[in-house]
């Protein structure tokens, strides 16, 4: 029987040609054998060379690392503080405001027209002024903010005095001249301050008074207070 021409050629067997091989690498002491772990240290990855670390070691400076080299910083306070400035402002003036009108409503409904005589609201106005401090007493962090809370108290009880004292006017003279008492208030605010302040008495400027410092009472007694369970 023919062979084809040219003959093939077969891959020869090493072990039975007698061609000499080449040894299979050993593994050294303390070392596991096997051709993808010569030449390896223990617990390094492949790709590290000696002296050098691999990329994404705690120790490389490689900007895609897994640890971050330089310390976190810690969350600024400044968002939380002017949150709590705003509230305290959106407290005291809410308060100022509902403090006014109810105190100009009881200036108006306490004047007695047979003695021209207007009652005394010592009372109302501590009432007052501790309720604008609540605020600011509150929310506030130092005497700044408690100052603020106490000179809003004496704005809102000087004004509720104000008008109360328009809406008795009006009472008094509105069926004549046609004044009212947001007339007086917003168009002829000056003549309304100038009749004030030649009416109201020494009684009257201590009453509103009280407003400012009950106030600042209030304010005292929560900053203590605040203080004392922070070092306890």
């Amino acid at each position: 029987m023919s062979q084809p021409w040219p003959p093939t050629q077969r891959p020869l067997d090493p072990a039975r040609s007698g061609t000499p091989q080449a040894p299979a690498a050993t593994a050294g002491p303390g070392l596991p054998a096997g051709p993808g772990l010569s030449g390896r240290l223990p617990g390094q990855s492949a790709g590290a060379t000696p002296g050098r670390p691999a990329p994404g070691h705690p120790g490389s400076a490689h900007p895609g690392s897994a640890h971050p080299a330089g310390p976190a910083h810690p969350p600024s306070a400044e968002p939380r503080t002017a949150g709590r400035l705003a509230g305290a402002t959106a407290l005291a003036l809410l308060a100022a405001l509902v403090g006014g009108v109810c105190y100009a409503l009881l200036v108006r409904f306490l004047f007695d027209p047979a003695t021209s005589e207007f009652a005394v609201l010592s009372v109302v106005s501590l009432v007052l002024g501790a309720l604008v401090a609540l605020g600011p007493a509150l929310l506030g962090r130092n005497w700044w903010h408690y100052s603020g809370g106490a000179a809003l108290a004496l704005l809102a009880v000087v004004l509720g005095d104000l008008y109360g004292l328009a809406m008795v006017i009006a009472l008094l003279v509105g069926d004549a001249t046609g004044l009212t008492a947001a007339e007086l208030f917003f168009q002829r605010f000056g003549d309304l301050w100038g009749t004030w302040s030649r009416t109201a008495g020494w009684s009257d400027i201590l009453t509103l008074c009280f407003a400012p410092a009950a106030a600042l009472a209030v304010s005292g007694l929560c900053h203590a207070m605040s203080r004392r369970s922070a070092t306890s």
